[in-house]
């Protein structure tokens, strides 16, 4: 099976570098300013899980992604070298391989601890979802809840490791009407601490541990035509409308910060054309700081960015 989804991760570390996983599992930078992306090592013998399923280890210069190891068929914790993109060591996960790929899924790195946060459906608990906490140095992990949601096509997550609470999209049935919400859970104890709806059908999240807030992109209601950049507080729930942002609709399923520079990065089709553009954001004054085409097709862009740094 091969995927066919491209996964990327960005990431600007001490050096500002940004790094990816194409759809071939081939470590690349890619030029901020650009979008232009340069091979680092070889091809990586496994298969990306899907979209969103990776995040970034800076203190210790990894990518992380959920894969397929192609001899084994067994779902596994891949983690690769940021200096020539090789294979460091593969943990195999009590998962299946989804339907559809990346849905109800997720892999965020938790600065805090050096552990990884990864959900998926689990058989040996009747294919219900499973957050489980990996300690990478161990290659152990540990459930942390068990519960049973209606997966999201294309569900936003995020790790707010500063108030140790992991958001995720997902649906409840609701009279036979499915009703997207925000569930937030204690990283540490697997506790469902916050149910909201979701109300902006917000795309993507990233958390910013210089206002302390998850930021994301939703859809302006009620005609849901706009697209608009909004705030969500763990430590209330409460979500804040920022800015509208009109020129630009369509959006991939990833975004990430640079803290410093107070920029977010988006990919982005305009209202315009049909090219994908990473539209980088002011969280300043809410401008579109650059957009450089990215390339032309959705299918063959980025899935996935994160950024980070020491």
């Amino acid at each position: 099976m091969k995927v066919l989804l491209f996964l990327i991760i960005f990431a600007f570390i001490q050096c500002y570098t940004l790094y990816g996983l194409t759809g071939e599992l081939e470590l690349v930078s890619v030029d901020p300013v650009t979008a232009i992306q340069t091979a680092i090592g070889k091809i990586i013998s496994h298969e990306a899980f899907g979209e969103n399923l990776a995040t970034l280890d800076p203190d210790n210069n990894l990518i992380y992604f959920v894969g397929t190891n192609l001899t084994s068929l067994k779902i596994c914790l891949v983690s690769v070298s940021l200096q020539d993109g090789h294979v460091v060591d593969e943990i195999v996960l009590p998962y299946v391989s989804e339907s559809f790929i990346g849905v109800g899924e997720l892999c965020n790195f938790d600065r805090s601890t050096g552990d990884i946060l990864v959900m998926g459906r689990d058989p040996a608990y009747n294919y219900y979802h499973n957050l489980i906490r990996v300690t990478p140095s161990t290659k152990t992990y540990k459930s942390l809840a068990i519960f049973n949601l209606i997966d999201f096509l294309g569900g936003a997550y995020t790790y707010d490791y500063k108030n140790g609470i992991q958001w995720i999209q997902l649906c409840i049935n609701n009279s036979g009407q499915l009703d997207g919400r925000l569930i937030g859970f204690d990283g540490n104890t697997g506790q469902m601490v916050h149910n909201i709806e979701d109300s902006y059908f917000m795309s993507v999240l990233t958390f910013d541990p210089v206002t302390d807030l998850v930021w994301g992109l939703g859809l302006n209601p009620p005609d849901y035509k706009t697209r608009v950049l909004l705030t969500l507080d763990s430590s209330n729930a409460n979500i804040s409308k920022v800015a509208d942002i009109p020129n630009y609709f369509l959006l991939a399923p990833m975004v990430t910060i640079n803290p410093d520079d107070r920029i977010l990065y988006y990919y982005m089709e305009n209202r315009t054309s049909s090219d994908v553009h990473m539209v980088e954001i002011s969280m300043n004054d809410y401008s579109i700081v650059k957009d450089p085409v990215a390339c032309h097709d959705l299918a063959n862009c980025v899935w996935v960015m994160e950024y980070d740094k020491d």
